[in-house]
């Protein structure tokens, strides 16, 4: 069936410049700021940036983890080159992005918000928790203030928009220009999908984890079943359970699977062999603690 998206009377004239005629695409150049954009990725800014028939720069980037969804949103709001709000939970991934976009904006017009800084500017990585915690503060008018000033979105990890935090926020957000980043954004769950939806978009591209490997950004994981069912364990407390299923059995299949033994561990004393060892597959170690 075929329906037609309402807009109000100043959306067009809302829209930034760049893309008011629709006639002329935006021109994506390969080196932004810092950044050298890789392939998948100018074309990812394409797709976002092309007019459509329904609902034109409104909609989610599917990237895989270690695409650059930073970098490519922070090219998409150098080229756009309005007020611009990064939407990020998180204070790792917070930090990330504000360094990629100093990057891409030579240290200018860069702003960020959080528990212990409120410096929106021209283009903000903002905390959604700490925006959704100053909209039920004494500062909440300021805060509603800043966000109806926003012309351009981007909600990080979209498929968390759902939330009641998440969309507390974005409901004081008028912003023509809307993008959603994810891996992962439908959760197979018709009420959330849609709601997602309402909020960023459809999906308008995707960057699989398989194209990233093939172009040699992405190293291709391989997973190896072990099956151990001796020695058995009936009547062992938990640390004798452990040296022997997890610290023994564990380390001597690692050290069998080397194709050189000798050569890929260090020539030194057992026990230094054992802790080196013991660092290389901590990750196993670390699942076989939770299963005991």
């Amino acid at each position: 069936f075929r329906f037609k998206v309402i807009t109000s009377e100043n959306y067009e004239d809302r829209l930034p410049v760049v893309l008011r005629d629709r006639t002329t695409p935006v021109q994506v150049p390969e080196v932004i700021g810092e950044a050298k954009l890789r392939s998948y990725q100018i074309k990812a800014i394409e797709a976002f940036l092309k007019p459509n028939d329904i609902l034109s720069y409104f909609s989610i980037l599917r990237m895989a983890t270690g695409s650059g969804k930073s970098i490519i949103s922070a090219a998409i709001a150098k080229l756009l080159n309005v007020k611009t709000l990064f939407l990020v939970r998180g204070r790792a991934l917070k930090d990330q992005t504000y360094g990629v976009y100093k990057l891409i904006f030579d240290n200018e017009d860069v702003g960020k918000i959080d528990a212990a800084n409120w410096e929106p500017s021209k283009f903000t990585i903002a905390s959604v928790d700490t925006l959704a915690s100053r909209l039920k503060g004494e500062d909440s008018d300021e805060v509603k203030a800043f966000l109806s000033t926003i012309d351009f979105v981007i909600s990080d990890e979209a498929h968390t928009a759902t939330s009641q935090t998440f969309m507390n926020v974005l409901n004081c957000i008028t912003a023509p220009v809307r993008l959603g980043l994810s891996g992962t954004p439908l959760k197979k769950e018709e009420e959330k999908d849609l709601l997602l939806e309402a909020f960023c978009g459809p999906i308008s591209h995707d960057v699989p984890a398989s194209l990233l490997q093939d172009e040699g950004h992405l190293s291709r994981a391989t997973l190896t079943n072990v099956v151990i069912d001796q020695p058995r364990l009936d009547g062992l407390d938990y640390i004798a359970a452990k040296d022997i299923l997890i610290i023994n059995i564990c380390i001597g299949y690692i050290s069998s699977s080397l194709s050189s033994p000798e050569e890929a561990l260090p020539a030194v004393d057992p026990i230094s062999r054992t802790t080196f060892l013991k660092d290389k597959v901590f990750f196993l170690l670390f699942f076989l603690f939770f299963c005991l």
